[in-house]
């Protein structure tokens, strides 16, 4: 892909609703003056107002190419543990800082994006716990309880996370302190429709939550799976991924981990839809013949 086909996409995906046509940002008239440099001015005399494609987004003030721009992009999505920032600068020769940050403003304005979001059907809640590790001293006699209050870092914070169940399902997750009952209802009462079922375990934190919705509860301390149809597997598989992305850039601090936490989802879900069409793809290279003209077993 060119730099001009790369510009003309960012243009379409910026301007979606007018077919490409630059809007103004301040005013919101159609069309504009093109000037030098990739840069318009907008036709309304009392505006006048210079913009680019990129101005009041997180890319704006860029000075990366639009073709790297969309590299980062493409790298970055189809990555499901995510992309570390050491491997990203390598791919797109870019310097340690540019590769650190640009996948961190990626997963913030996905984590803005995110904040209407409605979840309905059988929605599955489950909380995890990420950073804090305790290095233990080498001696037995002088190591402690890493689970006790007194003996935690401070750094660890817990992921609460809302997946719909079945393929295709969205999924919710943010970052907070602890896993709490407040928490758990705030979430529960602006992203979950109240027709929908919850499917939770025994934590405390979801006590409350049948106000608000039908909720099937799944005891773990009896059996993994205790009644039909209250497993939270899909919310746990989430975790797992999101472990592994954790692993990936050597930990999160956590200023950056609610940005991670909220862009996951969106890049994990895309990295799947495009997986699958993927998978699709190759099957249909061994279908038999159907008198279309193409050999049994011809790639496509």
């Amino acid at each position: 892909m060119s730099e001009d086909q790369a510009y003309a996409w960012f243009k379409l995906a910026r301007w979606a609703s007018t077919g490409g046509e630059p809007t103004c940002p301040q005013c919101g008239c159609i069309g504009a003056y093109e000037r030098g440099n990739r840069r318009f001015r907008c036709k309304e005399k009392v505006c006048e107002v210079e913009f680019s494609v990129t101005s009041g987004t997180v890319l704006a003030s860029r000075k990366l190419s639009f073709r790297t721009l969309l590299m980062a992009i493409a790298l970055s999505v189809l990555s499901v543990k995510g992309k570390a920032a050491c491997q990203l600068k390598r791919e797109l020769a870019v310097d340690y800082k540019t590769a650190f940050v640009l996948p961190h403003k990626m997963r913030e304005s996905i984590a803005v994006l995110r904040r209407d979001l409605k979840l309905d059907g059988i929605v599955e809640m489950d909380g995890m716990y990420l950073g804090g590790h305790l290095r233990q001293k080498n001696r037995k006699e002088n190591r402690v309880d890493g689970r006790l209050a007194e003996n935690r870092t401070g750094k660890r914070e817990a992921v609460l996370a809302m997946r719909e169940r079945g393929q295709g399902g969205r999924t919710l997750s943010a970052a907070v302190p602890e896993e709490r009952a407040d928490v758990a209802w705030h979430l529960t009462k602006n992203h979950v429709e109240r027709g929908a079922g919850l499917r939770a375990d025994q934590h405390p934190s979801y006590d409350e939550l049948c106000g608000l919705n039908e909720i099937v509860r799944n005891n773990h301390a009896r059996a993994y799976v205790e009644a039909a149809d209250a497993s939270t597997n899909q919310a746990e598989s989430h975790f797992s991924r999101l472990r592994r992305a954790e692993n990936t850039s050597t930990g999160t601090p956590p200023t950056w981990r609610g940005a991670r936490t909220g862009g996951a989802p969106r890049s994990m879900s895309r990295r799947n839809r495009c997986w699958r069409r993927h998978s699709t793809i190759r099957s249909a290279a061994t279908w038999p013949d159907t008198g279309s003209g193409t050999a049994s077993g011809a790639p496509l």
